[in-house]
């Protein structure tokens, strides 16, 4: 370790010279350096997995608060589409009344039907589902293919059971098992589309969580992006916004950031708000 600024181009920043994450160890001496990649990087966020055996714990975190936010969600769903629409036409004929709007989206979604029972390779299935795959049919799928892997056996739900009740019952069964389906080849795949699953979710519901923004550069891509969700364990890089979208679990986040500090401290850097570095801020406030 030294205190030397890091000369890479791909860095910038109050970086000690041999410590930036996936860096290239140069010492500061003007020496053309080959920068390496992170040695084993997650192949959802690009962090390093850091023993992690497919995903990085951050994008493990991610995925079981998606989980836990899903039968909120489905009940909420289902609450708006119950809710009679007010754009509807003009009275049916013998009628005062005008004609309540079918939310298909909603219930396309979470509608009734039993988890299970829409294919896509059956034409009259694929008829009648409208939109996406339903919240508990594309859940049950998930279980499925976690049961075939680990032993395990499919929960049970009765076919006239509503969608959030289904809904609860497989994301009780996938929270379970989620500490060795994280450990499974596909477990990117997986989390993928438990993520896009929850973001359907939430868009249609309009339910949104709250972002605290926090005031530090991303110590890989060094932008103003860091972000944790209200409520969340885990902090990420908004790549939606111009960051790197890595994560981190909230004890690796804040070891990364007294590191930093330190290093910082030890290199000269001082930042730019009254000689108080960002990094020092997010320490005070993690």
């Amino acid at each position: 370790m030294t205190d030397q600024t890091c000369v890479c181009e791909c860095h910038t920043g109050p970086y000690a010279a041999c410590s930036v994450p996936g860096g290239c160890g140069s010492t500061g001496c003007g020496r053309t350096a080959t920068h390496s990649s992170t040695a084993h990087p997650c192949p959802l966020c690009g962090n390093d997995r850091n023993g992690e055996p497919v995903v990085c714990a951050g994008c493990s975190a991610r995925g079981e608060r998606d989980l836990r936010d899903l039968p909120r969600l489905a009940s909420r769903l289902l609450e708006l589409a119950r809710l009679p629409a007010r754009n509807a036409s003009e009275p049916i004929s013998g009628s005062r009344e005008r004609p309540l709007v079918l939310r298909t989206n909603l219930w396309s979604f979470v509608g009734l039907a039993p988890p299970g029972t829409v294919s896509q390779a059956d034409p009259d299935d694929a008829a009648c589902q409208v939109g996406a795959t339903p919240l508990a049919d594309a859940l049950h799928t998930s279980c499925r293919a976690v049961a075939d892997d680990l032993s395990v056996t499919v929960p049970k739900v009765r076919r006239n059971r509503s969608a959030d009740a289904a809904v609860d019952r497989f994301v009780r069964f996938l929270l379970a098992q989620h500490d060795r389906v994280v450990a499974l080849p596909w477990a990117d795949e997986y989390l993928a589309e438990v993520h896009g699953l929850w973001r359907h979710a939430r868009t249609l519901a309009e339910d949104w969580p709250l972002v605290h923004k926090l005031p530090a550069p991303c110590p890989y891509c060094w932008t103003l992006t860091l972000r944790r969700d209200n409520g969340a364990g885990f902090v990420y890089c908004d790549d939606r916004h111009g960051g790197c979208g890595r994560r981190w679990v909230q004890d690796d986040y804040q070891r990364l950031v007294l590191i930093l500090v330190t290093e910082a401290k030890e290199s000269g850097w001082v930042g730019p708000n009254s000689g108080a570095s960002g990094y020092e801020q997010t320490a005070a406030t993690t």
